[in-house]
């Protein structure tokens, strides 16, 4: 398992295992580099993965990732590349260059290479039930560009196994099975906190 990899844990804002105080306890057990919030999260969320060394990020609303002060604005994939860019370009310019903007490619290798030519702090890409077009996308990614990437989503220890053998930056796992569940998927990435030096 490659020692750079990192566990991004992807949940929904509004699932009952998702409070500031059991994610505060999650975090605490369990290296994770980033946390997306997806729906409606809270400042409490935020402060709460923040609290524990996570990167908490806001799914496609710059101007909320703001309010909450979280660290940044993950973008879902969008088929129309002009929308993306310009989405893109509109997040940047409101949170400027100090906090975080990555973006979700798919697996449209074009769109991977303009959103990192922007200056996207990582690019995404979507595992379909293809794995092995994912596995590949990854590993031609990480072969030429230096801009992170994310592999979204892995299903079970050994699919984020793989992900990671094949240069991912960033394994994701959720939101489905709940934060639990995600995080026994993102189990073999990282470093338990507690074995930190």
């Amino acid at each position: 398992m490659p020692a750079d990899c990192q566990a991004f844990l992807v949940i929904d804002a509004g699932a009952p295992d998702a409070g500031p105080e059991q994610l505060a306890e999650v975090l605490r057990r369990q290296s994770v580099a980033s946390v997306l919030l997806r729906g409606a999260p809270t400042r409490e969320q935020v402060a709460a993965c923040q609290g524990q060394g996570a990167a908490a990020l806001v799914e496609g609303d710059a101007r909320l990732a703001l309010e909450l002060a979280a660290d940044g604005v993950h973008l879902p994939h969008n088929d129309d590349a002009e929308a993306a860019v310009l989405a893109y370009r509109e997040a940047r310019a409101l949170l400027g260059a100090g906090r975080i903007v990555g973006a979700s490619a798919g697996l449209v290798r074009h769109n991977a290479m303009e959103l990192g030519e922007l200056g996207a702090d990582y690019v995404g890409f979507e595992l379909t039930a293809d794995e092995a077009a994912g596995l590949e996308l990854v590993a031609w990614w990480t072969e030429i560009f230096v801009v992170p990437c994310v592999a979204f989503s892995a299903t079970s220890p050994e699919q984020a196994a793989r992900l990671a053998e094949a240069g991912a930056d960033f394994v994701a796992a959720g939101p489905q099975g709940g934060v639990a569940g995600a995080i026994g998927v993102l189990a073999s990435i990282g470093v338990p906190q507690g074995a930190k030096s």
